[in-house]
C-alpha cells in the first residue's frame, strides 16, 4: 500500500519533533535535519561512534494485498540454521563431482525484525552522519534500518508491506498502473476507473488508483543461485546469475542440520546443535546422534542422503548455507541497482532454499527508486533515512550514502 501525502507529512513532523532540525555549533555535532545531515562539531571525526547507541524497534510486516503472478514457493523444510554459523567464507571448496542445483529466487521481502540480520559495518553504533529519520541500531550492532523504519511508518498509518509489494511485483515483472483504478463505494463499486473518477458515481464514491491491478509490464527480476554442495567438506560453491549475467564463484560454508543436543554449560535443556561451538560455555558439548554408515542413498532413512565418497555416512537432506555474497545486481521498476556487501544464512536442500536471512547495503539511487514505489513523494526523504556507507567506510564526519536492509529470501530448485 502506498503512503499518502498526509501520512508522509505526519511522518516528517514526528521526525522533526523527535530529532530536531540539525543546527549545531562547537564540539557536539547536531542531529541531521530534514534536507541535510547533522553538524560534525569541531573535534576529530569518530570512526565508530558507540556513545549513546540508540536501539531500534520493530512492527510486524502486513501480508501482501495481491501477488501479480504465481511463483513456486520455497520448500517447506525444517530450518537447518541456528544463527551461529560462520559468515566468513572458506578460502576454497573442492567440487563435489555432482551436477550443481540451480535455485530460482521466488521470495524476497522485508525482514521486519530490526534485530535480525548481521553487523555489516563492524560497529555497534554509527559509522557515518545519519539523517533525521535514523531509527537506531539493532542488538549487537545489527544493521537493518529498513525494519527500524517500521514504527515510524506505523505512526503515519503505513507499513513495510509496500516494500514487499514492490519486491513481489519486481519478481513478477508486473505492477500497478497508477492511471487506472477501481471504483470504491457509491453506486458501482468494482468497475474500472481513471484518475478523474468520473466513472464512479453515488455518495462516497472514489477511484482507488492504488488497487494493485498488475497492468504495467517490465522485465522480471530474474536471479538464479547455482549451488555445488560438498557436504563432506562442509562447503559449497555458489554462482549467482542476475539478469542473465553470472557472478564469479563464491565459496560458502555448508553446516549440517543440527542433529544433536547441548549438554552441560548454560544452554537450556533440549537446545539443538551440530557442533560443540553452538553450545555456550567451556563445559557445553554437543551430543550428536551417531550417523549411519552407507554407500548409497537407499541405505539411509527417508529424507536423508549418503554423504561422502565410497563409504559415507547418512546425513539430513538440509544444511545451512552461510557466508558473504558480495554485490547482487537487481532491477526494480526498470531501474538497475544492487544489494551490496550481502551476507546470508539460509537452509538449502535439493528442493530449494528457505528461511533465508540476507543483510545488505542499498545505494541511495536504488533506495530512492524503492521509496518512490511506496509513495510518489517519498524519494526526497531518502537522504534522511541513510545509516551506512556503500563501501562500509567508517567516518562520522561524513554523511551516510546507503541504507542497510534486512531481507527474507527463499527459492525453488529448477528442473534439471
Amino acid at each position: 500500500m502506498k503512503i499518502s501525502k498526509l501520512a508522509l507529512i505526519a511522518l516528517l513532523g514526528s521526525a522533526l519533533t523527535a530529532f530536531g532540525c540539525g543546527s549545531s555549533s562547537g564540539d557536539t555535532g547536531g542531529t541531521g535535519g530534514i534536507g541535510g545531515t547533522g553538524g560534525t562539531g569541531g573535534g576529530t571525526p569518530v570512526a565508530c561512534d558507540t556513545t549513546n547507541v540508540k536501539r531500534c524497534m520493530s512492527v510486524p510486516v502486513k501480508p501482501l494485498e495481491k501477488e501479480c503472478c504465481d511463483r513456486a514457493a520455497p520448500p517447506e523444510q525444517t530450518d537447518a540454521c541456528v544463527g551461529t554459523e560462520s559468515v566468513t567464507n572458506p578460502p576454497s571448496c573442492e567440487a563435489s563431482g555432482n551436477p550443481p542445483v540451480v535455485h530460482k529466487l521466488t521470495l524476497l521481502g522485508a525482514d521486519g525484525d530490526c534485530d535480525s540480520g548481521y553487523d555489516l559495518d563492524n560497529c555497534d553504533g554509527t559509522t557515518c552522519a545519519s539523517g533525521a529519520l535514523y531509527a537506531g541500531e539493532g542488538l549487537a550492532g545489527i544493521d537493518n534500518q529498513l525494519a527500524a523504519l517500521g514504527p515510524l511508518l506505523d505512526v503515519a498509518g503505513a507499513n513495510l508491506d509496500g516494500i514487499d509489494q514492490a519486491f513481489s511485483d519486481a519478481l513478477c515483472g508486473l505492477t500497478d498502473d497508477p492511471t487506472k483504478g477501481t471504483c470504491e463505494g457509491g453506486d458501482n463499486p468494482g468497475i474500472a476507473c481513471t484518475a478523474d473518477g468520473a466513472e464512479c458515481t453515488g455518495t462516497g464514491a472514489k477511484c482507488n488508483l492504488d488497487d494493485t491491478d498488475c497492468l504495467v509490464e517490465s522485465a522480471p527480476l530474474d536471479i538464479l543461485f547455482e549451488v555445488d554442495a560438498n557436504p563432506a567438506a562442509n562447503c559449497a560453491t555458489l554462482t549467482i546469475t542476475s539478469g542473465g549475467t553470472a557472478s564469479d564463484p563464491v565459496f560458502l560454508n555448508l553446516a549440517p542440520a543440527a542433529n544433536g543436543t547441548c549438554t552441560g554449560g548454560s544452554a537450556p535443556s533440549g537446545t539443538s546443535c551440530a557442533t560443540d561451538a553452538e553450545c555456550p560455555d567451556v563445559q557445553g558439548t554437543c551430543s550428536v546422534t551417531t550417523a549411519t554408515a552407507c554407500t548409497l542413498d537407499g541405505d539411509c532413512p527417508v529424507e536423508e542422503t549418503c554423504q561422502g565418497a565410497d563409504i559415507g555416512t547418512c546425513g539430513g537432506a538440509t544444511a545451512c548455507l552461510s557466508g558473504t555474497l558480495g554485490t547482487i545486481p537487481i532491477t526494480i521498476a526498470g531501474v538497475s541497482g544492487s544489494l551490496g556487501n550481502s551476507v546470508v544464512r539460509t537452509t538449502v536442500s535439493a528442493a530449494g532454499f528457505s528461511d533465508g536471512v540476507l543483510s545488505a547495503t542499498v545505494d541511495q539511487e536504488t533506495a530512492v527508486t524503492i521509496a518512490n514505489i511506496v509513495s510518489d513523494i517519498a524519494g526526497p526523504l531518502v537522504p534522511n533515512l541513510l545509516d551506512i556507507n556503500v563501501d562500509l567506510t567508517q567516518d562520522n564526519g561524513v554523511a551516510c550514502n546507503a541504507l542497510s536492509v534486512g531481507l527474507k529470501i527463499g527459492g525453488a530448485a529448477q528442473a534439471q
